[in-house]
């Protein structure tokens, strides 16, 4: 219920990148889940004019949300304009072109329990970011 209230509260969505994955041993960690589908995140940011920004909550593990949404960018041949110097990390933008749509996607660090990223540098990051 507060989940819900401050994503009313905020105008925030929360889509998975990955439509189906293989989990391996049962596991939620980034590094045990196999994707096998992607969302049509094309399709999700045409239908959705109101969309502003993109949040890619994680970018360590191989099948992070940002490094999974990089595979689905060169997938779909979209074309992405990156900072010079562009690393994976959190805090950085970068900018991906969807038909007429110029949309800012920033990389966060992961709200997992599994991340050693305290409450408060998660706040603040969304309180920057949102």
């Amino acid at each position: 219920a507060a989940r819900e209230h401050i994503m009313r509260k905020w105008s925030l969505v929360i889509h998975d990148v990955a439509l189906e994955i293989i989990r391996k041993n049962n596991s939620s960690l980034d590094a045990n889940i196999e994707i096998t589908k992607f969302q049509d995140i094309i399709a999700i940011v045409n239908n959705h004019p109101e969309l502003e920004k993109i949040l890619l909550l994680g970018f360590s593990a191989k099948n992070s949300a940002a490094q999974t949404f990089l595979k689905y960018i060169a997938e779909e041949q979209l074309e992405a304009e990156f900072p010079e110097n562009f690393r994976l990390k959190s805090e950085q933008s970068f900018t991906v072109f969807m038909n007429d749509r110029k949309m800012e996607c920033v990389i966060l660090n992961s709200t997992s329990s599994a991340s050693s990223i305290t409450m408060l540098k998660l706040v603040n990051q969304f309180r920057k970011f949102l």
